[in-house]
């Protein structure tokens, strides 16, 4: 009764979790479903978000589509975040030398519906009105626009409600290329009690000791209380494009109240694949954990096993008839025959309870094999010593332990 009740309650455990599973949405989400692709932004085989294509005139946005509390107005304070992201550029190779095109940024932005302009502009807006869109981006152009102020074409740069970036860091005396066609990892991190922004650039997954951009300003000023992130990227004239691509990104904000967190990885990185069986492991170790919770409350450690009272019956009658005569062969045929002939309950009335807790079961086996013992002894020795054993088997009866 004990394994049907622990069985029932486990698969009633394992519809629930499937259910928790199945409705429950996690803070951290990798879902493609909740990125909004505007303009030429689309999805990659592979999972990967391209932000655009190699025609010149291409922009895109990618933005998660639900709204992040960036600002709480009741207590003008605002949050912190990080965001790490991996992408790539890869340039249109029909010209020769390649020309890339502008460039691409991370954005924060008011309005998750609003394109922006392309030919320089990464996908930024050049709306003087903002109450369009208020927007925070950090650019990474490649790209080298008088006009625009850039200062070349391997650059970084912050942009606040402008296309102008200020302020910028030129990468080439630094060593780093935004044009090597490598996978590049970067950190945008802003500290709300420093007003610290900081920007960090590898080509592996191992953040540098120094940031190459850092900036003070204080963000609650340029957002409202619930802002969109995303990315944005766009090409230039003349044949200038590229492929901008988004192969990883995690994103969160912090403290309290304003923690949330965004992920996404694409299949290339192993992540996609891992998270599913990740979900799938997790689903059976806890299904395992409740099955193991359910089998100890419905059956107990001390299991109850039932002696063999036909058999420790027919040794007690051995015993006794060794010990009455220990030169008489027994023979436990006969004495089976004799209790089968005794008058039996009938089947509908309960049997008596001839069951017992394991630790009396082992201790009457002890018993039975302690005075089975005795009773081969008393039945090798000769006649002239007979009562001397029964004497003493008697005498063993007495001091026999309790337990084994």
């Amino acid at each position: 009764m004990g394994y049907a009740k622990s069985l029932l309650c486990s698969l009633i455990i394992i519809i629930l979790i499937c259910i928790w599973h199945s409705s429950f949405h996690h803070p951290s989400d990798n879902s493609i479903t909740n990125i909004t692709l505007l303009g030429d932004a689309h999805f990659l085989q592979e999972g990967r978000i391209g932000l655009t294509s190699y025609s010149s005139n291409s922009v895109g946005r990618a933005i998660y589509k639900y709204p992040i509390m960036f600002r709480n107005i009741s207590s003008k304070s605002s949050a912190s975040f990080t965001s790490k992201f991996t992408f790539t550029i890869i340039p249109n190779s029909i010209p020769s030398p390649p020309l890339f095109g502008d460039g691409l940024t991370f954005l924060i932005t008011s309005n998750p519906n609003i394109l922006g302009n392309g030919f320089g502009y990464m996908g930024l807006s050049n709306r003087s009105n903002q109450e369009e869109e208020m927007y925070i981006a950090v650019e990474f152009d490649t790209s080298f626009d008088p006009s625009l102020e850039d200062i070349s074409d391997n650059h970084i740069g912050v942009h606040i409600n402008s296309i102008l970036s200020y302020p910028t860091v030129d990468l080439t005396p630094m060593g780093f290329d935004l044009k090597n066609t490598t996978r590049t990892t970067a950190w945008v991190d802003y500290k709300k009690f420093e007003k610290r922004l900081e920007v960090w650039l590898s080509y592996n997954d191992s953040r540098p000791i120094r940031p190459l951009l850092t900036t003070y300003m204080d963000f609650s000023v340029y957002i409202d209380e619930l802002m969109y992130v995303g990315f944005s990227a766009s090409n230039g004239k003349g044949g200038c494009s590229s492929k901008h691509l988004v192969d990883k990104w995690i994103f969160e904000t912090y403290p309290s109240p304003f923690d949330s967190s965004i992920s996404f990885h694409s299949t290339e990185e192993g992540s996609d694949l891992a998270d599913g069986a990740g979900s799938t492991l997790w689903l059976l170790l806890e299904t395992l954990i409740c099955i193991t919770i359910i089998r100890k409350m419905f059956v107990s450690h001390d299991q109850i096993v039932c002696a063999d009272q036909t058999t420790s019956d027919a040794l007690t009658d051995a015993l006794v008839v060794a010990t009455k005569n220990p030169t008489k062969k027994v023979d436990g045929k006969k004495i089976k025959a004799r209790r089968d002939d005794k008058p039996r309950l009938p089947a509908a009335a309960p049997a008596p309870s001839n069951c017992y807790s394991e630790k009396e079961a082992e201790i009457i086996a002890f018993r039975i094999d302690q005075a089975k013992r005795v009773a081969e002894m008393t039945t090798s020795l000769s006649k002239r010593t007979t009562e001397h054993a029964r004497d003493k088997f008697l005498g063993l009866l007495e001091k026999m332990p309790k337990h084994p």
